[in-house]
């Protein structure tokens, strides 16, 4: 469970860098513009956007609106929601187990 805690750990980063550059486009325009995931995703690699909707057409029909919908969806809401879900499991999940930890302690023997 560590490794899903760090994974959740990596998306709200990333999630904060896209809200963090929102809002500092924000204060040098003077305009808000949401920075999509598809936006995000073509500054990091130009060709992605565009192989994953011809993976989409090929694929089944409900592939490509799917596709499209995430890609036009707010970048730190598409990280931001899994991140919080994975960090709120993996630590849900720990703070289970430490009462067994726990009860398995066993109190020192009264003299």
């Amino acid at each position: 469970m560590t490794v899903l805690r760090w994974i959740g750990w990596l998306l709200a980063a990333g999630a904060a860098a896209a809200l963090g550059s929102e809002a500092v486009a924000w204060l040098l325009t003077g305009s808000y513009e949401v920075q999509t995931l598809g936006r995000v995703w073509r500054a990091l690699d130009p060709g992605g956007p565009a192989a994953l909707a011809v993976a989409a057409e090929t694929g089944p029909p409900w592939a490509y609106p799917l596709a499209a919908t995430v890609l036009r969806l707010p970048a730190w809401a598409v990280l931001g929601v899994p991140a919080v879900a994975l960090v709120w499991a993996a630590g849900a999940r720990r703070l289970r187990a430490a009462p067994e930890a726990a009860s398995s302690v066993s109190a020192p023997p009264d003299p």
